[in-house]
């Protein structure tokens, strides 16, 4: 069976998701999941979160070019630039409120945190303390804002918001996306959580929700240039306003005639008013083109890194040519690969100034290991004690693999083989890795368990009934259970009627095959006639010689009560004659004194009557 609730994307993720508060990953909500983000929900007011994870409806992946109908259809769902973002709250009522928070070591390489969001908020018209609001804060580790004007930002529903526009349909008031940087350069080397926080008016009539997106990168200016234009472009981050120390105010200045070694800064203020001031020395090198290649597997998400020097500006375009006819424009791309084999990938940038690089290098994409798993069941019997457990096969020979099982998404030690016996129930997995190439993939299983039933009782017809018929009761066990007479199919139902007379077998199994249970039953009847003309058939009338008819005595009368014979079921029969004259054809009545054994194997007598028919 297949998993619908992703525990692992890919065996890359994993440590991704370990290490994510030291690296960012996912920051951008670029794997289409939450990874590496932590989610609350809670009611107002006042708020009160707690940090239960993602609840679906009110933490949302957004994908793809819709827009939001609240907004008079105006607002992307998805921020400018990427593929994914995340809705914060939801257009719901009943005074909700919910968050999302990011928690990352910080390092000269992410010193700048960017987000970039957008807000809807329905104006009811409250007081300014009951209206649905949007805020983010930065707390370090004791939980403390960072600063109380450059870690918060609080924007509450009102009609005349700067920025805001109004969507009347809705009552709305709404901010399209805005993109903001904070410097975290004053706590490098400490952890500093980003939290945004969404809520619903405090009467709980009216909505409040955002959408969210967010990278990080070094607070630093970047820098194009090239031997073929006599100008250097400088860029500085984006999420601010800029004042350049020749008085320009935009994100990007152009330096004509640079003079190599020149220093040039630019004071920064964000959204909130706070204040940067960074700077960069002119190097008049051209760039020298790079990438590298990461988890180049088969079937996987192949990594691919810009590591070019000199070439730091947001302002390059790029492309790559993966040399399987599909290209892309993103500077750090993934890619899936159509088969294993040799790639030529080519990756081109092209800076502000028009200068042109590239770089082609050929990469092996290696076929990794598929193990696949099949479902279980692991047996016990009627007291719990493991019957049988349940083979899990990888499908794989050991070869030049590693085999690493998991239940429950914990490694279970000193299992290294290409299968495993489990002998618990639960979710199984077993990670696979070529030793050769790194490649990994990953299975998954679930395993069940049943209780084997003790006993089947067969409650059969009385002796001698016209009609014969069963029903069988299966004591303990799990079931569902199937039931099979003699050799015909298994059916559900456990009844069976219109029986032959003679010993029989009823089989009773599980759905699942962990009860099988055979017992023997004899339907107790006697011959309706017989006709003993010498022909080698039915020459001889009797009443079988049944195992369970003990001590058993016939005596045979003609119609008119006259004693005829007297036979036991262990001798051959009655011929059809009286005295060495054949008897006509008639019928003739019989009766059987015979002793049956009860269930607790004690023997009581019993008598039964009846009468058959002599044809000849």
């Amino acid at each position: 069976m297949e998993k619908k609730t992703i525990l692992l994307l890919i065996i890359f993720l994993i440590s991704n998701v370990v290490s994510s508060q030291n690296t960012g990953y996912n920051l951008d909500f670029e794997t289409g999941t939450f990874i590496g983000w932590q989610a609350g929900k809670g009611r107002c007011c006042p708020v009160v979160i707690k940090n239960s994870g993602i609840v679906k409806g009110r933490h949302t992946i957004m994908s793809g070019n819709g827009v939001d109908l609240k907004t008079c259809k105006k607002l992307s769902v998805v921020a400018p630039g990427g593929s994914y973002s995340a809705r914060l709250g939801n257009d719901s009522s009943g005074g909700e409120a919910e968050t999302l928070s990011y928690t990352l070591t910080i390092t000269p390489e992410n010193s700048l945190f960017i987000y970039k969001y957008a807000v809807v908020l329905q104006d009811p018209g409250h007081e300014p303390a009951e209206q649905p609001y949007f805020r983010v804060n930065v707390y370090n580790e004791n939980r403390e804002l960072i600063d109380p004007t450059c870690g918060a930002y609080n924007v509450v529903a009102t009609i005349d918001l700067p920025g805001f526009q109004t969507c009347e349909e809705f009552n709305v008031v709404y901010k399209d996306w805005t993109t903001v940087g904070l410097d975290l350069s004053p706590y490098i080397g400490q952890k500093i959580t980003v939290e945004f926080e969404t809520s619903d008016c405090s009467i709980g009539g009216h909505f409040g929700y955002a959408y969210i997106d967010a990278f990080y990168s070094s607070l630093t200016i970047g820098s194009s240039y090239c031997t073929d234009a006599n100008a250097v472009t400088l860029s500085a981050p984006i999420g601010f306003s800029y004042l350049w120390e020749t008085g320009q105010t935009t994100q990007n200045i152009k330096i004509n005639n640079p003079i190599d070694g020149k220093k040039y800064g630019c004071e920064l203020t964000s959204a909130t008013g706070c204040k940067v001031a960074i700077s960069t020395v002119v190097n008049l090198q051209d760039p020298i083109v790079n990438f590298e290649v990461y988890n180049v597997c088969d079937k996987k998400e192949v990594i691919f890194k810009n590591t070019s020097l000199n070439s730091a500006s947001t302002l390059n375009t790029y492309k790559w040519d993966f040399g399987d006819g599909t290209t892309s424009t993103v500077e750090n791309p993934t890619h899936i690969f159509p088969a294993p084999g040799n790639y030529n990938v080519t990756f081109e940038f092209v800076n502000i100034l028009g200068c042109k690089f590239s770089k082609t290098q050929n990469v092996t994409i290696n076929l990794a290991p598929e193990p696949t798993l099949t479902d279980g069941v692991i047996c016990f019997d009627s007291l719990g004690n493991l019957a049988k457990g349940f083979t899990l096969n990888s499908g794989l020979s050991s070869g030049d693999n590693e085999y690493k099982w998991f239940l429950n998404s914990e490694l279970i030690n000193d299992a290294t083989k290409s299968t495993y016996t489990a002998v618990e129930k639960g979710n199984y997995s077993v990670l696979v890795t070529d030793m050769q190439t790194s490649c990994s993939s990953q299975a998954f299983a679930t395993v069940v368990s049943s209780q084997m039933a003790s006993d089947v009782i067969v409650n059969l017809s009385k002796y001698f009934a016209d009609t014969n018929f069963l029903n069988v009761d299966v004591v303990g066990g799990s079931g569902p259970f199937l039931f099979k007479l003699d050799d015909y199919g298994f059916q559900q139902s456990n009844f069976y009627s219109g029986l032959s007379i003679g010993d029989h077998f009823i089989t009773v199994k599980d759905s699942v095959n962990c009860t099988l249970i055979t017992k023997q039953f004899t339907i107790f009847g006697f011959p309706k006639f017989f006709t003993p003309n010498n022909d080698g058939f039915n020459d001889y009338w009797n009443i079988p010689n049944y195992k369970k008819l003990f001590q058993a005595q016939i005596y045979i009368f003609d119609r008119y009560g006259k004693f005829i014979k007297e036979i036991a079921p262990s001798g051959l029969g009655w011929d059809g004659t009286h005295l060495g004259n054949l008897m006509p054809a008639a019928d003739y009545w019989f009766t059987l004194n015979y002793k049956e054994e009860d269930q607790r194997g004690n023997l009581e007598s019993k008598t039964f009557r009846s009468h058959f028919s002599l044809k000849r």
